[in-house]
């Protein structure tokens, strides 16, 4: 018996799509809530006609009515006429596509009476209304079907209704052991709940459980270049350039909202296979390892039949597919690997016997966490064969032995596979890791996994925290008004602000205010200093062990934290085991000469009422959570170092530490720790040491000095001694060594510019960065400088300082400026001054990409906004819906030509629209049509038929419009008679020219006055291999605008042969371009040729000299044709061409040069003259190689003078010296034996 009214309609409709395709393995499933047309999944047969000459189409039809009652009292004519009635127009135009059976699928009972049953009437009934042959899948029909499907019944367990949920979803699934393995994984289930019950940091003192507790986290999808990471506008659905080119690996996520919440997605089935496979970045204290314990959590609630539990959580985590959770700490699969047996409390040699692979360790946490059930590798195959799995692997950056790091990187991505290809149904896997600390540290490839990143907590979610927080703790309603009260005014200072970004600092804050009230520290390590000295405040009172020796317990913590992360840096998993542990406090009193008859009481105080170290294995001890450890560590390090001294023989001074600490990527956040220890009389000796580190190999050539600076600036630092701000800031932003940091900003995921407060140097730091941006010609540099002062400006300055430079620069200069400093993205953006009157045209460009389209569609903008979207502007990239943006708004997503570019690619038979929306994964995809909420009365007569034609055109199935030309001409001719002939109509046929049809020949007319321009673009597509007919075409037109046209057909569709040969008279035609049509030529065609991939076509040596004899813009026009590798010979001869800085082919030549990869001989000829297109201010696109190697003589020749080269190639140099530098590091315990930090 199962119970689908559990599932609702929607996802009812959903479970009957995975139920056809179980059946029909071929068939389309349509996207839920959308206008489908009649049709809720289909399949279309391929079968021989009689005669064997012919292939036919048989198009079959699924159709799902959900009732909410199955026991429906309709008869099964009302029923059936019902259906009809509302379905028939919609049949019909499915029957002129080939309808020749129809499905109807319903959760309602059939009777089975021979004849007179409603099983056998309704099939009668429903063929004879429909017209072909019809069918109806009954409720006993889907439970039948469902029996021999197990994968269904875990992605929708709702059906089950089970106080058993994993015995019933394995039953009779796990061969002959099914009993032992169920008992086996049920009790590692029980066992992992029991020990994710409470939230890490229970040192807060709170009495809730975990789930209580929990606020869900926002994470968005990182790139490792700037431009795939950042969407190119505000307020609408938009895409990225990264997922545009990764095809079937969308993911959806809006920026500008912060992304989407962590849990509620992760436990979500996946859509697309990349999110089988995720990396979960975030910074200290970000909420990682709390993201995945919750979700691990609701999947053991929901197979443990923990009902009330599951019941108390909100809705959005309820409805989820069920998985089998494997919650695994990577430090413990490290040990596995190494051949160490992670499970014992004394280091133990791993049996021989044991797989030292992913699922070795599986097998044995089971064996552990059950309680010594019996489990092997093959158990865990077929649990694996009969389920879905989640992997839950935490802790990535805590594992620091590089080439251990590699073993587990390469040993996660091939267990994964051999689980999944073992015959699973599911085997999704997540790794959390902090961001590496230097650049190209050893990482998941991304090319097998997709990178998101956990964002800074949001005010709503800081309330949501607080809410749960204030209850756990039992807070009187008076109390809790006072904590928010206080909350409120600290949270409107900056370095509040920065300290409750992330859910520990913000658990630690809520401690203090309700401990101290309003008196709050500044900096993160006096934060912790407060928090600490009131836990141990609050433990004095109820303990006399610590109010007695509360001083050595701290110590004793500095000391054993050191000992942890040296230990856990040389391959340990970063605990100690119980007799070494009271062995190391006897050793520790009797070395400080303090009493050691007090070490049993001091143990039992550090285990029993000091909560920092818990047992995770029994009769093992560690931090439990790894600030906390970093922050002792930090504390133990200040406190026992010497102050510098020219007296002093031996080194280790507090200064020589903190060198030491930020020249090893493991030990980054206790840098940060440490750095907030200095006190104000060492400050400024500590901004001599860092602007000292800056002049010293290996980082004299690097931006770690700075990077380092910018850390600690923005950990508040400095602000006890202002002049040190100042220095520091003045350091920071010294050109050009700026550009390192800018270049790092652009190019890596987390930005560095975090917010700055004005003691930290704001108005001196953003002063230094308007004067540069004033200054400087190089536009990728103003990018930069923008991004960084638009993270710490509000829009009002911005928008002040921006007018007020308005006279500085030449009017395009200053407005595409505006357009980086985000000034035309606000909702405000009407009371700039700059936009009061009559607009340039620059402006409009800058409006339309900040989509500001209802600004633009006033009447006294509308014919100037119109004619510049149709003549000059390309937004290939807008998804966003028609609902709103007035007229320009509707155009805007008319002339999108990437819905066009896409129908070549979608071979589904899924209408355009819902293709779209469905690739792109759009959230509330219910979307009315445009025409439902688009005020019909802003448009003109033409402009509503172009409605009409549009909305058709988008409704037809993607294998009609990529074979048939009548579509596109439909659409086409409305825009013409609209608009007229211009750019953007012309992009659109010449697109729709390229249909897949040997039955569609065009008309052979000339482009201006052909009547049907889609068959009149057809027809010379169709001569792409006809030189003799492009020499002759090319000779006798005259008119500029007609040749344009000509060419862009030929570069879009000739063959590389026909333009070799034709390629003189090519650049005769060129020649006769100006420079504006020649501008719109290569626009158009990387318009057109948007999601087309990486060209794979080459030249030989004969044809390349042959080119080299020619114009730059002929040697251009052939070069968009070849592949990267083939360009750089081709760059070469164009930079020594001395074109112009701004031209097209000075842009596609230095485009190609940095496009030269690994070799290093390419780079040292290449150099010299990318450093002088780049000085002469050609535009630099914001891509970064993938995989980018540079040779170390390559990256310090450009990290020495970074002035010089386009930032994209300062961040590869400076990547390349990091990475050199990080790998090269010592490790901390061998630099403190060699320099005698702790000697006597």
């Amino acid at each position: 018996m199962y119970h689908y009214e559990a599932l609702g309609d929607e996802r009812f409709q959903e479970f009957c799509q995975a139920l056809i395709s179980a059946t029909f393995p071929n068939s389309q499933c349509l996207p839920v809530g959308q206008p489908d047309g009649g049709r809720d999944a289909f399949w279309f047969r391929r079968l021989e006609s009689q005669l064997g000459h012919t292939a036919q189409r048989d198009l079959v039809v699924f159709q799902v009515k959900y009732a909410k009652n199955s026991e429906d009292g309709r008869t099964e004519r009302q029923m059936i006429e019902e259906v009809v009635k509302k379905e028939i127009n919609k049949i019909e135009k499915l029957k002129s596509m080939g309808l020749t059976k129809y499905y109807l699928i319903t959760n309602i009972k059939g009777t089975a009476h021979f004849g007179a049953g409603s099983i056998d009437r309704v099939n009668s009934i429903l063929s004879e209304a429909v017209g072909v042959d019809a069918y109806c899948w009954w409720r006993d029909d889907l439970d039948r079907r469902l029996d021999g499907v197990s994968s269904i019944k875990w992605s929708y367990p709702d059906i089950l209704k089970a106080t058993d949920l994993l015995e019933k979803l394995v039953a009779g699934q796990l061969g002959e052991d099914e009993e032992r393995r169920r008992s086996a994984i049920r009790a590692y289930l029980v066992g992992q709940y029991e020990d994710d019950q409470e939230l890490k940091f229970k040192q807060t003192d709170l009495r809730s459980t975990m789930a209580d507790l929990f606020v869900d986290l926002s994470m968005r999808p990182t790139s490792e270049f700037a431009e795939g990471s950042r969407l190119l506008a505000s307020g609408h659905r938009v895409i990225s350039y990264r997922q545009l080119a990764l095809a079937n690996r969308e993911v959806m996520v809006d920026y500008d909202s912060g992304g989407v919440d962590a849990a509620e997605y992760l436990t979500k089935t996946p859509k697309h296979s990349n999110l089988s496979r995720v990396i979960l970045e975030g910074a200290p204290g970000q909420g990682k390892s709390t993201v995945t314990q919750f979700v691990c959590q609701i999947l053991r609630m929901q197979l443990l039949g923990k009902q009330s539990e599951l019941q108390a959580l909100p809705l959005r985590y309820r409805n989820t597919q069920a998985r089998i959770p494997f919650r695994v700490d990577l430090r413990d699969l490290a040990k596995w690997i190494a051949g160490v047996d992670p499970f014992q409390s004394k280091p133990h040699p791993l049996d021989e016997r044991e797989p030292k692979s992913l699922e070795g360790f599986l097998a044995g946490q089971v064996r552990f966490v059950s309680g010594g059930h019996t489990f092997n590798v093959s158990d865990l195959t077929a649990v694996a064969k009969a389920s879905n799995l989640l992997l839950a692997l935490d802790g990535f950056d805590e594992v620091a032995d590089i080439n251990l790091r590699r073993r587990l990187v390469d040993e996660i991505t091939k267990g994964a596979s051999r689980l999944i290809n073992a015959g699973g149904f599911s085997v999704q896997t997540i790794v959390t890791s902090r961001p590496a600390a230097f650049a190209k540290s050893v990482r998941f490839p991304r090319d097998q996994w997709t990178y998101f990143e956990l964002q800074p907590l949001e005010r709503r979610q800081i309330d949501e925290y607080t809410s749960k927080w204030t209850k756990a703790k039992g807070l009187k309603e008076g109390e809790e008004a006072q904590l928010r009260s206080i909350l409120d005014i600290k949270l409107k200072e900056a370095h509040t602000q920065y300290l409750a970004k992330n859910p520990m600092q913000l658990t630690i804050l809520l401690s203090l205010i309700n401990s101290r009230g309003a008196s709050l520290p500044e900096k993160r390590t006096t934060m912790y200093d407060a928090y600490m000295d009131m836990f141990f405040s609050r433990e004095s009172e109820k303990s006399e062990v610590v109010r007695d020796n509360r001083d050595i317990l701290i110590d004793i913590h500095r000391f054993l934290a050191w000992k942890l992360q040296t230990a856990a840096e040389s391959g340990e998993n970063g605990s100690i085991e119980h007799g070494a542990l009271r062995a190391m406090l006897f050793s520790y009193l009797d070395r400080e000469n303090e009493n050691t008859a007090i070490v049993d009481s001091l143990f039992n105080g550090i285990i029993e009422r000091v909560g920092a170290l818990v047992s995770r294995v029994q009769d093992t001890y560690e931090f439990e959570v790894q600030p906390l450890r970093e922050y002792f560590a930090a504390r133990y390090l200040y406190e026992t170092a010497p102050y510098p001294s020219d007296d002093q023989s031996s080194s280790g001074d507090k200064f020589d530490r903190f060198k030491a600490l930020v020249g090893n990527p493991y030990w980054m956040n206790v840098a940060r720790f440490y750095g907030g220890c200095f006190n104000k009389g060492e400050i400024l000796t500590l901004v001599n040491e860092i602007t000292e580190l800056s002049r010293t190999q290996p980082y004299e050539k690097t931006s770690h000095p700075r990077s380092v600076a910018l850390m600690l600036l923005g950990d508040w630092v400095f602000t006890q001694y202002q002049p040190a701000v100042k220095q520091i800031v003045a350091f920071i932003t010294e050109y050009p060594k700026l550009r390192q940091l800018l270049a790092n900003a652009e190019y890596t995921p987390p930005s560095l510019w975090s917010g700055l407060s004005e003691r930290s140097g704001r108005n001196d730091f953003l002063n230094n960065l308007w004067s540069r941006l004033v200054n400087t010609k190089l536009i990728d540099e103003q990018r930069a400088l923008a991004n960084a002062i638009v993270q710490n400006s509000s829009f009002e300055e911005i928008a002040e300082r921006w007018e007020g430079i308005s006279e500085k620069l030449p009017h395009a200069d200053w407005v595409r400026i505006g357009g980086n400093l985000k000034v035309f993205y606000s909702n405000a953006v009407s009371d700039l001054k700059s936009l009061q009157g009559t607009l340039t045209d620059e402006i409009v460009v800058q409006l339309m990409l900040a989509r500001q389209f209802d600004f633009l569609s006033e009447p006294s903008r509308l014919l100037q906004a119109q004619s510049i979207m149709l003549e000059k502007f390309r937004m290939v990239n807008f998804l966003g819906d028609t609902n709103s943006g007035g007229s320009i708004g509707f155009l805007a997503k008319v002339v999108n030509i990437y819905q066009y570019s896409m129908v070549f690619f979608d071979d589904s038979g899924l209408p355009l629209r819902a293709s779209i929306e469905q690739r792109f994964s759009l959230e509330n995809s219910r979307e009315a049509a445009p025409d439902d909420h688009l005020r019909l009365e802003m448009l003109s007569d033409a402009e509503r038929l172009v409605l009409e034609a549009y909305n058709a055109f988008m409704d037809t199935p993607t294998t009609t419009l990529n074979s048939s030309i009548e579509p596109w001409a439909d659409l086409v001719e409305r825009l013409r008679s609209a608009w007229g002939d211009c750019p953007a109509i012309d992009r659109i046929a010449f697109i729709g020219a390229g249909i897949r049809s040997k039955h569609s020949s065009g008309v052979g007319s000339s482009l201006a006055h052909a009547t049907n321009l889609v068959a009149a673009a057809r027809y010379i597509r169709l001569k792409s291999g006809a030189p003799r007919w492009w020499e002759d075409r090319l000779q006798s037109e005259t008119s500029p605008s007609e040749r344009r046209r000509l060419l862009l057909l030929l570069l879009r569709w000739g063959s590389l042969k026909t333009l070799l040969k034709t390629i003189e008279r090519i650049d005769e035609t060129l020649q006769f371009l100006s420079d504006a049509d020649w501008r719109s030529l290569v626009h158009d065609f990387k318009c057109m040729q948007f999601g087309d991939g990486e060209s794979s076509l080459d030249i030989g040596s004969r044809e390349f000299m042959s080119l080299k004899k020619l114009s730059s813009r002929a040697m251009m026009f052939v070069g968009l044709r070849l592949a990267s590798r083939a360009r750089f010979e081709l760059g070469l001869a164009i930079a020594a061409s001395n074109v112009q800085a701004h031209s097209p082919e000075s842009q596609f030549a230095l485009q190609s040069l940095i496009a030269v990869g690994r070799e290093t001989a390419k780079w040292k000829v290449a150099l010299p003259w990318i450093q002088k297109l780049y000085l002469k201010g050609t535009a630099v696109l914001g891509h970064v190689a993938r995989e980018p190697m540079m040779a170390p003589s390559i990256a310090a020749q450009i990290s020495l003078h970074p002035e010089k080269f386009p930032l994209s190639l300062v961040y590869l140099a400076d990547t390349q010296l990091l990475s050199t530098v990080g790998a090269k590091a010592p490790k901390l315990l061998e630099v403190a034996r060699a320099e005698r930090w702790f000697a006597g």
